[in-house]
């Protein structure tokens, strides 16, 4: 059985996080843990990394994801059930945005929201790297307290972010 759980746990869980994504290239996807751990669903520690991926119309150029002590419906997603988180967790995360990435997330949905959330209308994207800068705090400053950003930097148009993230049980 424990032959079972590596082999078929992680392509699930990619394929889960797939579903989740418009668009990944070079996705990576790491599991710790023992087989018993695994199978009922914690798993202490995992890593996601991956290139050209596109999330809700933002377009990343690298992603990486790390978290610890998740906790899945493993055993059902093995029978044929839908993956599922059942419980929150912090997720540590590095972003890096081309300038072309950066511009057509800006022009996303959601970031536009965020921009009539909080400015009270869309705007155009910024084009200095320091109006990137600062347009990019003024939003990452606005996201909900269960969210921290630790390093945001801005160079030639590219943008690189450093924090931590919240993700809700589904």
């Amino acid at each position: 059985m424990t032959a079972v759980v590596r082999s078929l746990l992680p392509p699930l869980v990619e394929l889960w996080l797939r579903s989740q994504l418009e668009q990944s290239r070079r996705l990576r996807i790491e599991l710790q843990g023992s087989d018993g751990q695994i199978w009922r669903g914690h798993i202490p520690q995992a890593a996601i990394a991956g290139e050209e991926i596109v999330y809700q119309g933002l377009h990343f150029a690298k992603v990486r994801l790390q978290a610890h002590d998740l906790r899945l419906n493993t055993a059902g997603a093995l029978r044929g059930e839908a993956m599922r988180l059942l419980a929150p967790l912090q997720v540590e995360l590095e972003v890096h945005l081309s300038p072309t990435g950066f511009q057509q997330s800006w022009r996303s949905p959601l970031v536009q929201q965020g921009l009539v959330d909080l400015l009270g209308e869309a705007a155009e994207p910024p084009t200095t790297d320091a109006d990137i800068a600062n347009a990019l705090a003024k939003l990452l400053a606005a996201l909900p307290e269960v969210h921290r950003i630790d390093a945001l930097t801005v160079v030639d148009g590219s943008c690189h972010c450093r924090g931590t993230m919240a993700i809700a049980a589904t």
